[in-house]
Order: structure tokens, then sequence, then C-alpha cells
């Protein structure tokens, strides 16, 4: 531990658990308990982050760093090749998760023919090889050193490898956030976790133990433990009990509409967004921060001149609606539905992973100006090394602001039966210009005043009946209709 000039050096992975940048905070349960010891030392935190074609305990024993971790399971072939554990932070089983298009594997006897792909250098080839010494007639292929875990999840949710094995909680949430994958069976018991130092360093060892054994015991460890090893609540359940016809979207339907036509946003949009944020909690306080009914960082309302906190709804609602329009505006291209999805995953992810994604998706011959199908495609592969190591704002967590997108927009359409022609159509003119500024955003699903729906109305998976009384809202009857 570097003592004299202040300063612990902690190595560490991108990953959705251990360390990455999400609304342009840091966070992660390795880089948060690896922040609070340091802090309790009275250290300043050194994060390195290691490619993920490189080990961790090669960087640790060439001294490139003081303790490493990254949901790292404790095995004894690490400990041979020159680790010291701490005490274990977690306990987490290893869970099969295959496509939900093939053969469910609903047990482990269902893995007899099947192909496993396994992440180099991991805990899981040593599970999948007890497998098969059970007698499990179970193929197993090893990943490149260079592909990560979030890669190869994301080759099984397209179908181009049959099953992984992960740690549980990585399992659950790909599953509650990808709609292709679905998770099977445990294939071992809870496994430790831990912290990593270079054998013999039993000073720093200690200090860690210390720390880790009196966090495990404190309220704030249930509280990490939920934000990053528990996937979101299911949203279909919640979204089927709380909409009910002939009632307000809201409580709070009378402000979201006076925002709204302030800056030129349907107002059920809004709605939408503002359930998927808070689920209607005033007092909604996210990990890192965001706040209120639209969850906005108080750094951000602040810049939009919100001074925080935000749990006043009137005031929550000003400064998210100012700050979409404020996304909104960021984004030059003609086609105002998807300017709209642009800036609703920028207000989930940020703006700057938006940038990237769409770059992204231009250098993979996608179409940059086109969320669904598109940018969404290349959002996802931001969690890939190959991909977010040349990204300028690096790693994301993508299948957030996919789901995101596309959670807001099922709902939307949904209230648009609810509350049918309920729309104003035209925004305040712009006093400056003399001019109509942007349609509502509903009024570009239509073309040539007869509703067609979006190319990527089959990923929503909407009933019928939704998408068919919604034409009612989106367009005006096509005057054919009316004679």
């Amino acid at each position: 531990m570097g003592q004299q000039c202040g300063v612990i050096r902690f190595l560490t992975y991108n990953s959705a658990t251990s360390y990455f940048m999400w609304k342009g905070v840091l966070m992660g349960f390795d880089f948060d308990l690896a922040k609070q010891f340091a802090e309790e030392h009275d250290l300043a935190l050194q994060v390195i982050v290691v490619p993920q074609s490189d080990s961790l305990i090669d960087w640790l024993k060439s001294g490139k760093g003081d303790f490493a971790g990254a949901a790292t399971t404790i095995t004894e072939e690490r400990k041979k090749i020159g680790a010291d554990f701490t005490i274990p932070y977690i306990e987490i089983p290893q869970q099969i998760i295959s496509n939900r298009r093939d053969a469910k594997i609903r047990d482990i006897q269902d893995l007899n023919g099947r192909t496993l792909m396994l992440r180099a250098n991991s805990a899981f080839r040593e599970s999948a090889e007890a497998l098969q010494s059970e007698g499990i007639n179970v193929k197993i292929i090893t990943a490149d050193p260079e592909i990560s875990y979030e890669r190869i999840v994301n080759m099984v949710a397209d179908g181009r490898v049959d099953a992984t094995i992960v740690d549980a909680n990585t399992a659950e949430t790909g599953a509650a956030l990808r709609n292709e994958l679905v998770i099977g069976p445990v294939v071992t018991d809870p496994l430790p976790q831990g912290w990593m130092v270079t054998k013999g360093n039993r000073s720093l060892r200690t200090k860690l133990d210390a720390f880790l054994r009196e966090f495990r015991d404190s309220k704030a460890y249930a509280r990490k433990v939920n934000i990053y090893y528990k996937p979101n609540a299911n949203y279909n359940k919640k979204l089927v009990e709380h909409i009910k016809p002939g009632h307000d979207l809201s409580p709070f339907d009378g402000l979201v509409k006076k925002s709204a036509r302030e800056y030129a946003f349907d107002w059920r949009l809004i709605v939408a967004q503002m359930w998927q944020e808070s689920s209607f909690n005033p007092k909604a306080e996210s990990p890192v921060g965001a706040q209120g009914l639209l969850q906005v960082m108080p750094r951000t309302a602040q810049d939009m001149g919100y001074s925080p906190p935000l749990f006043e709804p009137r005031r929550a609602i000003g400064a998210g609606v100012k700050y979409l329009d404020w996304v909104r505006k960021k984004f030059e291209t003609d086609n105002l539905e998807n300017k709209l999805w642009f800036s609703l995953a920028s207000y989930n992810a940020g703006i700057g992973h938006l940038y990237d994604a769409r770059r992204l998706a231009k250098q993979l011959g996608l179409d940059p100006d086109i969320w669904f199908g598109n940018v969404e495609v290349a959002m996802l592969k931001l969690s890939e090394p190959r991909y977010f190591n040349k990204a300028r704002y690096g790693y994301v967590r993508g299948a957030e602001p996919v789901e995101y997108v596309r959670n807001i927009r099922q709902l939307y359409l949904a209230y648009t039966d609810i509350k049918p022609g309920d729309i104003s159509n035209r925004r305040p003119i712009d006093k400056e210009n003399h001019l109509l500024a942007m349609q509502p955003a509903s009024m570009t699903l239509c073309h040539k005043r007869h509703w067609t729906p979006p190319s990527d109305a089959s990923l929503v998976r909407l009933p019928m009946n939704i998408l068919r009384l919604s034409q009612e809202v989106f367009c005006s009857p096509p005057q054919s209709r009316n004679r």
C-alpha cells in the first residue's frame, strides 16, 4: 500500500459489476468498496483498468497495483499462480444461460449434447469440466482471451453461441434486460468472491479483511448488493398493474401537461418516462443520487436552473422535461421519431455513450440515424472490450438504455390507447424565428397520412389491439376512409 505517497492502486476490469461510468458517475461494486476502504484509511484511490485479455494476477505480480478484483472467484488455481485472497465479500452460484429460441435447459441432464462457450482463464471452465467428470456429455469451447463475459452473453442472445455459464446475478440481469435470454439450472454451490493481493502482503490483506468483515455486517452492504447484483423488478408486471382505463395516467398529469406543452412533447410520453424512472414516487432517489419523479442528477438540475433537491413534483418534472429538451436539441437529424429515441437513450445512459453508439453504428455498416435495429445494436456492443476500448466514453451497460427506450415506447403506445386523441398538435411559436418548431414525436410515425407500424414494431411485442387503436392517435384518418 502506497502509504508514503498517500495513494493505493486498485486493479480491475471495466464491467457491469465492478467498474463503469453511468450518467457521468463512476460506479461499480468493487469500485464503491475500494473507494470506501481508501477513504477510511486517508488514501487516494487510483483505479487502473486492466485490458480484458490480460490477467489481473499478472498485473498484480508485476507490481502495477496494490490489490485487485473484478467479481473474482476465489479458487485454489488462482492461489497457486501467485495471489492471496481476502475474506469473501459475497458468495454467488454459477448458472446456465441460453437462447430462448433453443430447447430449454431445465436441469443438468439437459446439457447432454449441448455446447458451452466459456471465458478463457475463468472459474466457469472448472465448473464445466466438473460436469463432464460427472458424466454429462457437454462440449466445452474456450473463447479467445480478448472475448469478455459480456460479449459471450451477447453472442448467446444473438443465437451465435448455444449457451454459457455465468454468475447467477449476471444470468438474472441478462435475462431481465434481453428477452432472447433464458436462465437455466444452477451448476455450483454459492462460490466466494474477493480481492487479491500479492503473496506475502499480510499487512494490506489484514486491513482489507478487517474492512470487508465490518462492511458485510452493515446496512450499506445490503444496499450495494441490491444495486449491483439484483435485476430490476419485472417491468411488464408493474405495467399491467398500474394501467387503468378511465383513470388519470398518473397523479401528476396536470403538471406534466404544462411542462410538456412548453417544450413540445406529447405529455403521455413524459408520463411513460416518469413511470419508468420512478414509478410515480416523488421521493425516489437512485444509488448515484438522481432525484425525484424523472430522476435528474443534482448537477444536471442545477445546469437546468433547478436547485436540488428535486423531491417536489413541479420542480422535478420541470427539470426533467427541460433536460430532455436540451438533449433533443443536440441531435442534428430531420428524423423526429429517432431523435426522440436518441434523446431517451441519452437521458438514461448519458449523451456521450449515445455519440459513441452512433459512431460505432456507422463503422458497422448500420444506420447512425435510426435507433431500433441500428444504433441500439451498436449500444449493446459497447459492453464488449473490442468496441468500448476504442470508444471515447468507454464501457456502457448497453442493455439498459436499449430496454429503457423499448419500455417507454411500449408504455407510451398503451397510454395512447387509454387517452386517444388527447394530444397537443403544435408547440408554441418560436417568438424569435416566428416558426413552428418540432411536431409532436408521435406524429412522425405516420407516412403520407396513413399509419404504418415502424420497422421495429416486432421488438416490442405489443398486443395487436394496441397497435391497431394507436392508429387513431398517431394519424388523422385517411381521407379516402371518410368518404
